[in-house]
């Protein structure tokens, strides 16, 4: 019998590590590293990168936690250690307290363009800083899969995760996709480790797994809740006695505590305890309406439950209201061609269909039948996987203000790769025709991720013709997250002969940076009575480089050039256009008078 419970049906089985074991898992994480540490130094800045990176610095040498608060502090300081051998120049004048003023993407710009000589090897090194938050991942898949399906499952989880193309494409980035992804997993295989065997060293483990949960990405803050009820529903299942249920209610709280302890530890228990009067919200959820002239404002003040204090940092508090005030704003969103103010019900779920490669679907069948006719404990499990999907996919999905970037339910993606790991018990019952469903799935599923390198950030499945069409379906992070700028270096440097050449980069990180001192691609202005670029008597004929985001804007500035067909195209987020005298003429026909954006 267990410290903290009754006996059950156990779903995991002990499985010693050979040397043979060994030697695949560090054969597949080099493997991982390898790609990861390359795809790091072919791409340029993505438009968060510069702010998490700034941010993290910034802890490191002041210890405050008061950059880029949206997000936990986590992979910001993971990434920013290599950054203290560099030594940058930084400007911390513009960071400041102000209700919704968020500075992060200005101080990122500074940090790169105070550093220009030394800008690429810190981003780089921070870069290759994060790559062990994957690995942390992959082991986890690894063992889970393994302990609950079997030797087969845990190399098909392993090998899945080492080369997917998603957590190859956000794997290397300062950013807290990835991170959020490995401690999500990280934190549910602990807590399903005390669940199933309830101990109090274990509910300390699961604690300090739910407390790096919450420290990676807030949206991490769903698991408390979760938690809870996975334990509630599992104890009321099994008809727990009175005893026990007072034991494992005393480890659950200690869980609770040891995680929300951690996450205070995180942020140095910076405004820890404030009361919820205090606080200056800028969401109409936890603020209500403003006083006029005012951007902020708290619901709470003047109540018995604003006296109260909030046992989280202040400034992780303050994130999440700053980021629920973008989704109440909203914003556009685009798929498949279709503009819509807000977002979608459905925006995810497509998202997953077209940029998950196709081999997934077939595993998912089979690793749900698997899971079905399985004995009560395995099942449990399983069930227990579709479970965190379900919530984490569902929760983002609530979220109308606007449907855009499929990263954000990657934390969803490591408990979709141990319930397909779940193949792997169908091919150890020895069927010939098991094992090669699955060997050719896996394949598939290997080999359209390799095909698309080094560009997996902008993977789209063979559903719509792979990434090259991606851009007719989603935009932005999805495919475009000015990832590309150096492939657009090279592409001009080995093309003299396209002259004049102007070039479209909406993105955060100035060409310049990467030596590309051309003039913008003309178009209207966003606004009516705005800036024209080029003067009213300038041609529009020559080469002219786009990125998709642009070109697919909902502003339509750029509408023009959708008319045409591009000559070329660098990697799969930037297209190039050749415009002779007579196309030259029709466009500037086309972007005159300017096209004011509607609701």
């Amino acid at each position: 019998m267990s410290e903290g419970g009754p006996p059950s049906s156990q779903p995991s089985v002990r499985r010693p590590w050979t040397k043979a074991t060994r030697r695949g898992v560090f054969v597949l994480m080099a493997i991982h590293s390898l790609l990861l540490g390359w795809l790091a130094a072919v791409h340029s800045p993505t438009y968060d990168e510069p702010g998490h990176l700034a941010a993290g610095y910034r802890i490191w040498t002041t210890g405050h936690v008061d950059l880029y608060i949206v997000n936990p502090p986590l992979a910001k300081v993971v990434a920013a250690w290599p950054l203290l051998f560099f030594q940058p120049k930084v400007d911390w004048n513009s960071v400041y307290e102000l209700p919704g003023y968020r500075p992060e993407f200005s101080v990122g710009n500074l940090l790169i363009s105070n550093n220009p000589t030394t800008w690429y090897w810190m981003l780089l090194t921070a870069r290759w800083a994060c790559i062990p938050l994957s690995l942390v991942g992959a082991l986890i898949a690894f063992q889970w899969s393994r302990e609950v399906f079997g030797q087969i499952a845990g190399w098909i989880a392993l090998v899945l995760w080492t080369f997917d193309p998603n957590i190859l494409g956000n794997g290397y980035l300062v950013t807290p996709d990835v991170c959020a992804s490995s401690m999500g997993l990280l934190a549910a295989y602990l807590y399903w480790k005390w669940l199933n065997s309830p101990a109090w060293d274990r509910a300390g483990l699961a604690g300090i797994g739910l407390g790096l949960a919450l420290l990676s990405k807030s949206t991490m803050l769903i698991l408390g809740p979760l938690w809870v009820g996975i334990w509630l529903a599992s104890r009321l299942w099994q008809a727990t006695s009175a005893q026990h249920w007072r034991r494992e209610m005393l480890q659950f709280g200690m869980l609770l505590v040891v995680g929300i302890y951690l996450l205070n530890m995180g942020y140095g228990f910076a405004g820890t305890g404030t009361k919820l009067k205090d606080f200056r919200f800028v969401t109409r959820t936890l603020g209500g309406e403003p006083r006029r002239g005012q951007a902020y404002a708290n619901r709470f003040f003047g109540t018995g439950i604003g006296e109260l204090p909030v046992p989280l940092p202040r400034q992780f508090v303050v994130g999440i209201d700053l980021q629920k005030r973008d989704f109440e704003i909203g914003r556009w969103s685009y798929l498949a061609g279709e503009w819509r103010w807000g977002g979608w019900p459905h925006f995810y779920l497509a998202a997953i269909a077209i940029k998950s490669p196709l081999g997934y679907g077939g595993l998912l069948l089979i690793g749900l039948a698997v899971v079905l006719k399985a004995g009560p404990g395995t099942r449990r499990t399983g069930l227990f996987w579709v479970g965190v999907i379900v919530v984490l996919v569902g929760v983002v999905s609530m979220e109308q203000g606007f449907t855009s970037f499929v990263r954000y339910v990657l934390p969803a993606l490591p408990f979709a790769i141990t319930l397909f790991s779940a193949s792997g018990a169908w091919v150890e019952q020895g069927s010939r025709t098991s094992r090669w469903i699955v060997g050719s799935l896996l394949g598939w599923v290997v080999g359209s991720s390799l095909w698309y390198l080094p560009h997996s950030l902008s993977y789209f499945n063979e559903l719509i013709g792979g990434p090259r069409n991606g851009r007719f379906y989603l935009y932005d992070a999805n495919i475009d997250w000015g990832q590309d700028l150096y492939f657009v270096k090279q592409w001009v440097d080995q093309h003299p002969e396209a002259r004049p050449l102007t070039l479209r980069w909406n993105q955060i990180f100035d060409p310049q940076w990467a030596g590309l001192n051309l003039p913008q691609t003309p178009c209207p202005p966003s606004e009516p009575g705005g800036k024209t670029w080029p003067r009213p008597d300038a041609s529009f004929a020559g080469w002219h480089i786009v990125n998709v985001t642009s070109l697919h804007n909902a502003d339509m500035r750029f509408a023009y050039l959708r008319e045409l067909e591009p000559v070329d195209r660098i990697a799969y987020s930037v297209l190039v256009y050749h415009l002779n005298e007579e196309q030259a003429a029709k466009a500037r026909e086309r972007i005159s008078p300017p096209l004011p954006i509607t609701r």
